[in-house]
């Protein structure tokens, strides 16, 4: 399998990350536009940084496996935290509930 997707035109149009060879034909592959920050990265740099927060968090249709007792309408819970991440450095703790990032509801 290419590692690469092309439209009709010849453009560019993604990049494969995973193939579930359980199944016939499921694959998952990641929108040009979200790697062309890396690609320019890589190339005039010679790296990337990829962003880290230090936290595993669950949506509210994940909650209801670990937390009995949560009901969330919105948001995502941190079910885990780095202790030295950014996050547990800027004051996130395990249990803490998301509402928003950069002004921006997490729904």
């Amino acid at each position: 399998m290419e590692d690469h997707l092309l439209i009709a035109m010849g453009k560019l149009f993604g990049i494969n990350s995973v193939k579930i060879t359980s199944a016939e034909g499921i694959g998952f592959a990641v929108p040009i536009n979200t790697v062309k920050d890396i690609i320019k990265s890589f190339s005039t740099e010679g790296k990337f940084e990829e962003a880290y927060l230090g936290i595993f968090a669950y949506d509210k249709n994940v909650i209801p496996y670990l937390e009995e007792n949560l009901k969330l309408d919105s948001g995502i819970y941190v079910a885990q935290i780095n202790p030295n991440s950014p996050a547990y450095q800027y004051g996130l703790r395990q249990k803490d509930i998301l509402l928003e990032v950069d002004r921006k509801k997490i729904k």
